[in-house]
């Protein structure tokens, strides 16, 4: 009897693997967030993905959005009356593997709208142009992976150095990615992740990670030095060094052709490209507790320890605004929009406007920015849990729980959620029908605000000549209330008499 009832526990239990399947992966993905509690907040999850890292292990993970300046795609969005929607990229291949092309989704849109029409169900088609953004994640031991931000696709997977030594975030741009593992500098190709190069860094221990402006990499030193690398194929060989008074602990921030890159002692310097000196310092009074963050169009964020929110002018370093939470502070600003998200270590979030530095409001619970949407701010608390809050009031929305040992990631370029587990498994979270992303900045802000300041103002069409006057026609008579002169103006000197009555053709 005990066998036969066995044996008929293992054929339910069978069942349930074959007919539930999602129950099995639910339970093999352990610390993933549920879809249906993101659905209780208004979220949805786009994708998770795997990674190789450990944290388990002590491993640490960087996670940096990179959105790209110079390739895009364009995406047409078919959606019935039921809700039910379906996305068509130009980029999606046909029957002989050749990518459709812009023209050829619009036609692959339409005739999936005309088949849903034949089935009596209408459909809408929206037009959307997205920017390639690309999800680069980062081990401590050396792996570097490069997803596709909106779909989660591994792009590629390489590993850079020895696992044993220390490895920094990652900087990059649309062409090119660079990593310090150790003492060497690493930089590959942003299309496939082969090595474009690599240096020896001699004359000062890396400090953080590195910089990236097209094909040299900055590299900060301890001892405060920003040493650069050239990569180029015409470019010197040798690096070229920036000194600085104090401790490098944070990453350089490029915008434009200015790399700025603070220190302990609360010097902020800067440096052109192609320039062989700093082209400024600005000293400020307090240690600095953050990397420099990008305010669009031409102005540079920082926080010090003892709570103070700088902004001043990238060209010239003139502070324009300061602002005070009162509060020690320990992680760096994030811009989102017209709006500053500083985070103090008691006294909660502030939001700031970035035009004069005035409050817009406050929130106590808040201790962590994560990201931000057109509606909505999501913050991390110290007690496991993420806070949505209203973007226009901070009133409170909703609390998401987390686990505690999930690593939710701070991304203030788009509105998506990211949350890595202990498992190593990277997740991403929109809100309900935000299908397109929104970009908040891109880092080209500046470049277009000057592109359009010097763009040639078109030229008024010079005026046509006047007729030649007819001296033997009559004089035209004026209106009856012609306007009066200009009393300010210098009268003109009387005519003689004779002169007024004088016949031209006369001796």
């Amino acid at each position: 009897m005990m066998n036969r009832r066995c044996v008929v526990v293992s054929l339910m239990l069978l069942a349930v693997v074959i007919l539930c399947p999602g129950a099995v992966a639910d339970q093999s993905s352990r610390g993933l967030i549920s879809s249906l509690m993101a659905e209780r907040h208004g979220l949805e999850r786009v994708w998770f993905a795997p990674v190789r890292i450990q944290p388990s292990r002590g491993e640490t993970a960087y996670l940096q959005l990179h959105v790209s300046e110079s390739t895009s795609q364009t995406v047409f969005r078919v959606v019935d009356r039921h809700g039910r929607e379906e996305l068509i990229s130009e980029r999606h291949l046909d029957t002989f593997g050749r990518p459709w092309g812009v023209d050829g989704a619009q036609r692959a849109a339409a005739e999936r709208v005309r088949l849903l029409q034949l089935q009596g169900s209408d459909a809408t088609v929206e037009q959307q142009v997205i920017p390639d953004i690309t999800l680069y994640v980062t081990g401590s031991r050396g792996t570097v992976h490069a997803l596709d931000a909106e779909t989660g696709a591994v792009r590629w997977i390489t590993s850079v150095g020895q696992s044993d030594y220390r490895t920094t975030p990652t900087a990059f741009n649309d062409q090119f990615l660079a990593v310090v593992n150790g003492q060497r500098l690493y930089v590959l190709k942003a299309e496939d992740g082969t090595l474009f190069g690599e240096r020896r860094i001699v004359g000062g221990t890396p400090a953080a990670g590195p910089a990236m402006m097209g094909a040299t990499v900055f590299v900060p030193t301890l001892s405060g030095r920003l040493i650069a690398y050239a990569f180029g194929p015409e470019d010197n060989p040798w690096a070229e060094r920036f000194y600085a008074r104090g401790t490098v602990r944070f990453p350089p921030t490029v915008v434009g052709d200015r790399v700025l890159w603070p220190t302990d002692q609360g010097v902020v310097s800067s440096v052109i490209a192609g320039k062989q000196s700093v082209y400024y310092r600005v000293q400020f009074h307090d240690a600095i507790a953050g990397p420099l963050v990008y305010s669009p169009p031409g102005n540079i964020l920082l926080v010090t320890a003892s709570g103070y929110l700088y902004s001043f002018d990238i060209k010239t370093g003139a502070v324009a605004w300061r602002f005070s939470t009162g509060d020690e502070m320990a992680e760096p600003a994030s811009v989102v929009g017209d709006t500053v998200y500083l985070m103090s270590r008691r006294a909660g979030m502030h939001a700031v406007s970035t035009a004069d530095g005035s409050t817009k409001w406050w929130s106590p619970t808040a201790r962590r920015f994560v990201a931000a949407t057109r509606q909505r701010v999501y913050t991390t608390t110290t007690t496991g849990l993420v806070l949505v809050l209203d973007a226009a009031t901070g009133n409170l929305v909703s609390r998401i729980p987390v686990d505690p040992t999930d690593q939710v990631f701070i991304n203030n370029q788009t509105d998506r959620i990211y949350v890595g587990t202990n498992t190593g498994i990277i997740q991403c979270f929109r809100e309900r029908g935000a299908w397109f992303p929104t970009v908040h900045v891109t880092g080209g802000e500046m470049a277009a605000a000057e592109a359009k300041a010097a763009a040639p103002k078109p030229e008024a069409a010079p005026a046509e000549p006047a007729a030649p006057r007819d001296p033997f026609a009559p004089e035209p008579e004026g209106p009856a209330d012609a306007a009066e002169p200009d009393t300010d103006q210098p009268d003109a000197a009387p005519k003689p008499a004779e002169e007024e009555d004088r016949d031209p053709f006369g001796s």
